[in-house]
């Protein structure tokens, strides 16, 4: 199986498991930690933010991702200018999560990716390394039949409810909250609202978030994937661009 971000990682492939046999905790591992590595995936778009009494902002996007058997190691890069390179090892823990900013970012001002609702590390899906909470009630989204649940972050300040496919080990909506989980603690809501299936990956077309005030909407109109390694590698050698 291969995944990829938020964000969360837009490219997974479907699953065999008998995952109804799976406790909460076994099933948050086999997503964390899918049985098949090297792999990567290509994603160029549009990302388009309207926030209330703003006008409406538009900038191109991408996103390149490399699955190796110890890590992920992605690159988001928007407007062409700011870029952050994400690494995420398959484990909890502070140091398991790096971010690094790559090209110019705005002095004294939110960055423009910050500004449409989005951290660097929602695109190598971290939350999923956060602390197992409960799982909840299994919810429908999309079609996908989707197991529930509750992860707290690090620092105990945070939680986010994820919406996990049962069939593609893959979350389907994160909601994150600020501090206990209650309704009016919700901060922003991120979902996959197109994606298909295209041999062993599930690529994700477009993708939803919102907040008090503000939505996002990004459309990858030209995504590409496949092995990096091993008969048939086609891991291109600009995956990761320059700033």
């Amino acid at each position: 199986m291969t995944r990829i971000i938020i964000l969360f990682v837009f490219v997974f492939a479907s699953s065999l498991y008998a995952e109804a046999k799976l406790s909460p905790i076994q099933f948050l591992e086999l997503v964390r930690n899918p049985p098949k590595r090297d792999s990567w995936a290509s994603m160029s778009g549009t990302i388009t933010h309207k926030r209330k009494g703003k006008k409406i902002v538009k900038m191109p996007i991408y996103f390149g991702v490399k699955f190796s058997s110890s890590m992920t190691l992605g690159e988001v890069v928007i407007d062409n200018t700011e870029g952050y390179m994400i690494g995420q090892q398959y484990r909890e823990g502070s140091d398991a999560t790096s971010v690094e900013s790559i090209g110019t970012i705005p002095n004294g001002s939110e960055s423009k990716l910050a500004e449409c609702g989005l951290q660097p590390e929602d695109l190598t899906m971290s939350f999923l390394y956060w602390r197992f909470v409960k799982e909840l009630e299994p919810e429908t989204i999309k079609l996908q039949d989707c197991r529930v649940l509750l992860l707290k972050d690090i620092s105990g300040s945070k939680l986010v409810k994820v919406y996990i496919s049962k069939e593609g080990l893959f979350p389907i909506k994160v909601e994150w909250y600020d501090g206990e989980y209650a309704e009016g603690n919700k901060e922003r809501t991120l979902a996959l609202t197109d994606f298909e299936k295209d041999d062993d990956y599930w690529v994700v077309t477009e993708l939803r978030l919102s907040g008090p005030g503000w939505r996002t909407n990004v459309e990858f109109n030209e995504t590409k994937a496949g092995h990096a390694s091993g008969v048939g590698a086609t891991m291109p050698k600009d995956l990761f661009v320059e700033l």
